[in-house]
């Protein structure tokens, strides 16, 4: 039997597709459910994928301001293929926020929204 533990984690994927402009970013899952991890402060992290991609270091995780009660401040690493934030999980709402890619080739921008879904007190 495993004594790890395991973090809330987001992969995120950037992707061109042939004849396409620009690229697409997809993450798993697209409704990240902290009802599985205890209530309280959780780091959520994203760890992008995709070589050639990177978080932006400004805006790679927007949550609706409705929500900056429940989320600090989102940090990007330096290399720009991990992101986290600290999220309180305690109050039983789903929160939408859009995840930003950006392409090193291009430097075009790409967004997807998913969900946080936090457990009740």
């Amino acid at each position: 039997m495993s004594n790890s533990i395991t973090y809330p984690l987001v992969k995120v994927a950037a992707f061109t597709r042939p004849g396409v402009e620009g690229h697409e970013t997809r993450v798993s899952p697209e409704l990240l459910d902290m009802t599985n991890y205890p209530v309280g402060d959780q780091v959520i992290t994203w760890r992008l994928d995709t070589v050639g991609y990177i978080f932006p270091p400004v805006g790679a995780i927007v949550f609706d301001p409705a929500a900056e009660s429940s989320f600090g401040p989102v940090m990007v690493s330096p290399d720009g293929r991990t992101a986290w934030v600290l999220n309180q999980n305690e109050d039983g709402l789903a929160y939408p926020y859009t995840i930003k890619t950006q392409s090193l080739q291009t430097g075009l921008f790409s967004t997807v929204d998913p969900l946080v879904q936090n457990e009740g007190k």
